[in-house]
Formats: C-alpha cells, sequence, structure tokens
C-alpha cells in the first residue's frame, strides 16, 4: 500500500492509495488506484468516508459524495457533502468503455458490471475488527501465563493488516 497524503491531521487523512496487485507467482496484475478520505471516528478508528476509484483515468465513486473536495479540511466543508451515499449498486456503475464486458483480471480492472467494493475502506473495517479480536485474544493468553500483551498485540495485528490487505488485493 503506497500512500500518498494531500491532507493530514492527527485526526484526518486525505490523499491518494496505490495498491498493486500480484498473483501468488509474483507476477503483475494490475493497481488500485484511488482517491481517499479517512477520519478517527467515535470508536477511536480510522473510517474512510470517501473513496473515489481511478481507472484508466475514468474516476468511479465507490463511497462518499461526488460533491466531497479532496485536500480540503473535513471541517472546512459543507456538512451535506460528508453525508455518504450508498455504495453503489452492479447497475449504478458507469463502465470505463466497451470492453468492459470482456474478462479483466480481478484486480485493477473497471468497475463495469460487477459490484465492487471500496477496497480501502474495507481493509481499515477489515483490520480494526481483527485488531480488537487480537486484544481480547492476548488479554486472555496474558491471564494464563502468556506472553506480553503490547508484542503479542502489535504482531497479531500486523498480521491481520496483512490478511486483510491480501484479501483486498485478491477478491474481486
Amino acid at each position: 500500500m503506497i500512500l500518498i497524503p494531500t491532507y493530514y491531521t492527527d485526526y484526518e487523512w486525505q490523499g491518494t492509495v496505490i495498491l498493486n496487485g500480484f498473483d501468488p507467482s509474483g507476477n503483475y496484475i494490475g493497481q488500485y488506484v484511488a482517491d481517499v478520505a479517512m477520519a478517527v471516528d467515535s470508536t477511536e478508528t480510522w473510517d474512510a468516508f470517501y473513496e473515489n476509484y481511478y481507472y484508466e483515468s475514468q474516476g468511479y465513486l465507490l463511497y462518499g459524495n461526488p460533491g466531497f473536495e479532496l485536500g480540503t479540511p473535513k471541517d472546512s466543508q459543507d456538512p451535506g457533502l460528508l453525508q455518504p451515499l450508498n455504495i453503489a449498486r452492479r447497475s449504478d456503475i458507469r463502465k470505463a468503455h466497451a470492453s468492459a464486458m470482456t474478462p479483466q483480471a480481478p484486480f485493477g480492472g473497471p468497475p463495469g458490471g460487477i459490484l465492487m467494493r471500496p477496497k480501502v475502506r474495507w481493509v481499515l473495517k477489515c483490520t480494526a475488527i481483527g485488531s480488537a479480536g487480537m486484544a481480547v485474544r492476548c488479554g486472555v493468553a496474558l491471564l494464563f501465563g502468556g506472553g506480553p500483551y503490547v508484542p503479542c498485540q502489535a504482531a497479531g495485528s500486523a498480521g491481520v493488516f496483512t490478511v486483510c490487505m491480501l484479501t483486498a488485493i485478491f477478491s474481486a
């Protein structure tokens, strides 16, 4: 995951995210490039409130409001623009071009004809849920004479993030 910030503070991050996809043999299969805006929510975890995916210079809004201005602080924008729209349904997604009906690699291709979930938002949620479960597991292990909590939690959360990232890359 490559993060290119446009605007960031301790509680908000906006910018471009690039995920490079490789198959199990190490062959490059595509790239997922999206403009993303995320902020710390009430549960003290990061949540993406805007994700705009790009394929061949064509933007596809996967989550958020089309009037959102990337690079402008969340607090400086019209509150109506911060309310997320429903994630696009299969028939609502614009096709990039006529070849969108041909078989595409499950990663980095155009979203035409398939329901594409916002990958960055999904990775953030998956990691938060998995890390919470890891915190419980490490706490229980500590009660029964397990190792130190912080290294257990750090290693477990890194593993959860890796699994979430790989799932996002290799799922359609």
